[in-house]
């Protein structure tokens, strides 16, 4: 989807709100369509008063009672493109060149939305039957559809605007004669890098540029007749990167810039169908370094780290996990505030050396009973599992982009984390007139839970948020036995008859509480407080307080569960 259907979206709020009363990502140099231009859209005039116009920009526009197809085949050849573009039936056309978004605009207004939304699906099936490839998306309930000639040369996005009863059809050209230096600098100046030189590469054609979602990648490529034509580009490329001082990775056909700013990616790809055109690319990616860990060494396998990693998890089962054989190892405690677990790594010689580890770890694994699987392998490496599966094994080789080979072992448990009886509260992290948060998507921030599952307290160095039994039939974080994995977390579940209490040692002037649900809000807001009002507001909850304190309680009238809680103390 091109950004000028975000304009379209936009327009689309904007009449809601007058009437009144929502990854990893990789470079390539495959050529799949992205394109991403962006700007403001053009000024529309019209003979005809009753109809609504389109946002202004600098750009003015003409109306006629034809398609403008003489119009439009001047705007491609100015890019020196022949692709004629079918026509559709309407009474009214407007139509202007968008130099903001480098695109030629053609709309046509209607007596009824329902005419403005069929000629959408209508103008697909023109586009279909002329040779075209179309595709279709929704985004924020407008369907939009985008339809590419043959080549890929021209890029055609068309909509209806229907509270306006205006279908829009965008023309965009996705080729250049010139090597598309401006493109490249539009993309640097996106990320703030300068002083990046990227070489250039001549063509005897056309240019293709391709932006990545978000801006994460921008990708240049050509078509060449023969693979001997690719490889020469390829050749040569490589001796101007060599000239403009990049480091190289051959193993991934990589270069580093100089100012270690920018990942140039080069490749030939050949064609998949007989007879189609080799293609040669480059794809920038920013670079933003080796991530800093800090690894200790030993020159065992360290087995006693894993085993003190299981216990401190919870697992108290008979479990071994395989041993490896390398010269060296380095190994740390990884994750998030999430999930933690151990990586084990090992370097080597050569990514052969390194995957032959992998077969035969795999092979160890199985026979000491681990459940191996690598039918995931090009996303995760091999997975392995415990016979309870509350232990995962995840292991592969790698090479560093501009780094060593390495053999990789991830450690995950999953068994229930052993929380501490008991803890210190500390509040010497709050401060008068800030705000701060406890979120319950972990227990990590649990300083007391003792074994009777009578009371849990969180406390992140500020305030504490606390919960007992009381009353309640349901244990806190409704464990039933000794074993049970509880809902402490993710989000936090209480129950009826239960008190939340929060204190600090600075007077807490409000609270407020992010639930999961607005029928959770509910319930809190009709639950008793200590002191104040509690306010539901969708899924979130203000406690007004009758004035500040340094510790206040709640008695939940119903199950309530929770995702955050926050204080401001007072001034």
């Amino acid at each position: 989807m091109n950004k000028k259907i975000l304009w379209a979206l936009a327009t689309m709020t904007l009449l809601a709100s007058c009437a009144g009363p929502n990854s990893s990502a990789t470079s390539s140099t495959d050529p799949s369509v992205d394109s991403t231009a962006s700007a403001e859209s053009p000024t529309y005039e019209s003979d005809d008063s009753a109809k609504e116009s389109k946002e202004v920009s600098s750009e003015s526009s003409s109306a006629k009672a034809e398609f403008p197809a003489a119009q439009v085949a001047s705007f491609l050849a100015d890019f020196g493109v022949e692709v004629v573009v079918p026509a559709y039936v309407a009474s009214n056309y407007e139509y202007a060149v968008d130099d903001d978004y480098g695109c030629y605009t053609i709309s046509s207004t209607f007596e009824t939305s329902q005419e403005a939304d069929a000629l959408v699906l209508d103008y697909a099936d023109i586009l279909s039957k002329a040779g075209f490839m179309v595709v279709t998306d929704t985004e924020e309930g407008l369907a939009y559809y985008s339809a590419f000639d043959a080549d890929k040369l021209v890029e055609i996005d068309f909509y209806s605007l229907s509270e306006q009863k205006i279908f829009v059809m965008d023309i965009y050209v996705l080729v250049s004669t010139e090597f598309p230096q401006d493109s490249i600098d539009a993309w640097l100046e996106g990320w703030e890098f300068t002083g990046v030189t990227i070489p250039s590469f001549a063509a005897e054609t056309f240019y293709y540029v391709e932006e990545g979602f978000f801006g994460l990648s921008l990708t240049v490529y050509v078509l060449l007749e023969d693979e001997a034509s690719a490889n020469k580009l390829l050749a040569d490329y490589v001796k101007a990167l060599q000239d403009a001082s990049y480091t190289f990775d051959d193993y991934y056909g990589i270069g580093l810039d100089e100012t270690e700013q920018v990942c140039v990616e080069y490749a030939v790809m050949e064609p998949e169908v007989s007879g189609d055109p080799f293609i040669f690319g480059i794809t920038l990616t920013p670079w933003f370094g080796q991530d800093e860990v800090t690894y200790l060494e030993a020159t065992e396998f360290p087995a006693a780290f894993i085993q003190e990693y299981l216990e401190e998890t919870g697992y108290d089962g008979a479990l071994s996990v395989s041993p490896y054989t390398a010269s060296a190892y380095e190994y740390c405690y990884d994750g998030d505030e999430t999930e933690e677990y151990l990586t084990i790594r090992s370097r080597f010689d050569s990514i052969e050396d390194a995957k032959a580890l992998e077969s035969s770890y795999a092979a160890a694994l199985s026979d000491a009973g681990w459940d191996v699987y690598d039918d995931e392998y090009e996303d995760y490496g091999y997975l392995a599992y415990s016979e309870a599966e509350d232990v995962e094994l995840q292991f592969y080789a790698e090479k560093e982009a501009f780094g060593d080979y390495y053999f990789y072992l991830y450690v995950t448990s999953y068994a229930t984390q052993k929380l501490p009886e008991t803890g210190e509260e500390d509040f010497s992290e709050a401060v008068a007139g800030a705000t701060s948060e406890i979120a319950f998507d972990s227990v990590l921030d649990i300083i007391a839970a003792p074994s009777d599952h009578s009371s849990v307290i969180w406390n992140n160095g500020a305030f504490s948020f606390v919960l007992e039994k009381g009353a309640s039939d349901q244990n806190v974080g409704n464990f039933t036995d000794a074993t049970s994995e509880g809902y402490l977390a993710d989000p936090l579940r209480a129950y009826g008859k239960q008190v939340l209490t929060i204190r600090s040692e600075l007077p807490i002037a409000s609270v407020s509480f992010e639930t999961d649900g607005n029928k959770y809000a509910s319930a809190l807001a009709n639950s008793t407080a200590s002191t104040g009002n509690l306010k539901a507001s969708g899924s979130s909850v203000t406690w007004t307080l009758d004035e500040a304190a340094t510790t206040m309680s709640i008695t939940l009238g119903a199950q309530v569960r929770f995702d955050s809680v926050s204080v401001t103390f007072a001034a």
